[in-house]
């Protein structure tokens, strides 16, 4: 019997109300370091443990800060140019490897002594970066890249359509071309957002705008290897994923965005489950409710990070914090406090009609482009705000230890221990 539209309406509210109260009973995290420094950050990334965390700011500049006693900060030298907004930061689980680089060319570091390795990986006469991703090992690094330069204004054309080029981390070159789908002729509605080695470094999960997950499969035994291309074209997503994330036995796949988890297999390439984070969204006139603006999930699928603002339209102002979410128990586990802000409301038009403008309100408050990074262990989380220090926060004892996720637990709700028959009743008593 399916439930009345007014039942799941009020099952949604009181979801959004009990994860708006865990939200502010949630225990607050531990401030680790501040680096004292102004910065507009790009991009971030921690090694597995958060003992290590690169980060990509403009000028350009790439900092390495280093969890020792005490604290290091380290500038790494040749770092590649930016040309827009985008950026890529990536580091290697165990911390040795860091990579990071604009729209036409990353750059490799050696985080144990501070010191470049090789020369430019890529060029802008190979088109537009998209995505990459640093095989576990840091021998490779996987570029999508599409056919336009960096102004959007030539087609370079230098790869078929979804094609990812695989290039040597120490030599900086060119060592492979995986094939993209065949089927596809353009590039509209097919650039690639995301891009990630299996654990095993014999598979790349690709995430694309017309379908959210395409396997590259690498068959071991040649050079270059075979290549077996895998498409589910019967899964579509409505989402676009800020992140996807094989699990540790490399049976499963999660991808987020700050709304929503998705759980895929990667054997099948279909969905398992899906879940909406449930907390009231924010209205525009007048503001009130959540306003999701990034999120970062834990490298073993356990832990999500939230960057949330909340408006109080009677102080003109919004709270920010960042909330620490249970993947598995779907349940908050603690949050940051950061600094409140002022919002000026202002009109945007969204539309004309012979009768005049269609206009809607929108709040603009002072915090600009801000970026956070997760451990892969899910214990250690930084925030960027824009102009601002870095800061880096202790997670680990939020909501208790944080283990990796099992392939029946991964983006699923853990079974929890119903009451037993006899104190049920009682249990309902004293609750009313």
């Amino acid at each position: 019997m399916k439930e009345p539209l007014s039942q799941i309406a009020g099952l949604l509210l009181l979801a959004a109300f009990e994860f708006t109260n865990a939200i502010a009973a949630g225990p607050s995290a531990k401030e680790l370091a501040v680096l004292d420094e102004k910065m507009t950050v790009k991009q971030m990334a921690f090694s597995k443990d958060g003992s290590r965390l690169v980060i990509l700011n403009v000028g350009p500049k790439v900092i390495l800060w280093a969890a020792s006693q005490p604290t290091t900060i380290i500038n790494l030298p040749s770092p590649p140019p930016l040309e827009d907004h985008f950026g890529i930061a990536k580091m290697t689980p165990n911390g040795k490897i860091a990579v990071a680089g604009g729209r036409t060319q990353l750059q490799a570091w050696d985080c144990d002594t501070g010191k470049s390795i090789g020369g430019p990986i890529m060029g802008p006469q190979f088109g537009r970066i998209t995505a990459a991703a640093v095989s576990p090992d840091g021998r490779f690094v996987a570029i999508a890249s599409n056919e336009m330069d960096k102004d959007f204004q030539n087609a370079v054309k230098p790869f078929p359509v979804g094609e990812i080029s695989v290039w040597e981390v120490r030599s900086g070159k060119l060592r492979w071309r995986l094939p993209g789908d065949a089927n596809e002729e353009t590039w509209s509605g097919n650039e690639v957002s995301n891009l990630v080695f299996a654990p095993d470094a014999r598979r790349l999960a690709v995430v694309r705008e017309s379908y959210p997950l395409h396997m590259l499969e690498l068959e071991e035994g040649s050079d270059p290897p075979n290549v077996v291309p895998r498409l589910n074209r019967q899964l579509r997503s409505s989402n676009f994923f800020e992140g996807i994330h094989w699990l540790p036995n490399g049976r499963r796949i999660l991808a987020n965005n700050s709304t929503a988890i998705e759980n895929w297999d990667a054997s099948t390439l279909e969905r398992k489950s899906s879940f909406q984070l449930p907390y009231k969204r924010a209205s525009t006139d007048p503001p009130t409710g959540f306003e999701e603006k990034l999120s970062a999930m834990s490298a073993d699928g356990t832990r999500l990070v939230i960057h949330l603002v909340r408006y109080i339209p009677e102080k003109s102002q919004r709270e920010n914090r960042l909330v620490l979410f249970d993947v598995r128990d779907r349940a908050v586990l603690g949050r940051v406090e950061l600094a409140p802000e002022s919002y000026t409301p202002g009109a945007r038009i969204i539309g004309k009609t012979p009768r005049g403008d269609i206009g809607s309100m929108v709040y603009f408050g002072s915090e600009g482009d801000s970026r956070i990074a997760i451990s892969g262990d899910g214990h250690r989380v930084a925030y960027a705000p824009q102009g601002g220090p870095v800061r880096v926060f202790d997670v680990a004892n939020l909501g208790g230890d944080a283990t990796s996720a099992t392939e029946s637990e991964a983006g699923n709700p853990r079974e929890k221990k119903k009451p037993e028959a006899g104190k049920r009743g009682a249990a309902a008593k004293a609750k009313s």
